[in-house]
């Protein structure tokens, strides 16, 4: 058995964050608070390995639970807020809408 526990780096391609980014911001989503850049970041994640064969994106949903703790996902103490889960849906739904109503229009 061969073991290899190292992903590829995940880049996102540009044109397409810069779409999601412009999508979800005109969008005026009211749970969105706001759209900032984290800069690069260094955990593996296995999302790379679809942006080696498309263009992808890849981007954080603030989950911080409303006690305000934050302990790692892996932790066992780790909760998150659950409305965050509709948010990322109503982000994600967005960029595809957008996505694909702009393919429509060209």
């Amino acid at each position: 058995m061969t073991y290899d526990d190292n992903c590829p780096v995940l880049f996102n391609a540009e044109e397409l964050t810069n779409f999601a980014i412009t999508a979800i911001t005109n969008q005026q989503l009211p749970e969105v608070q706001q759209v900032i850049d984290l800069g690069p970041q260094s955990p593996s994640e296995y999302f790379s390995y679809y942006g080696e064969v498309m263009p992808a994106t890849f981007f954080y949903i603030g989950a911080q639970p409303q006690d305000r703790g934050n302990y790692p996902h892996h932790s066992p103490q780790f909760k998150m807020n659950e409305d965050s889960i509709l948010i990322a849906a109503k982000a994600v739904a967005t960029v595809i809408w957008h996505y694909f109503d702009d393919e429509v229009a060209r």
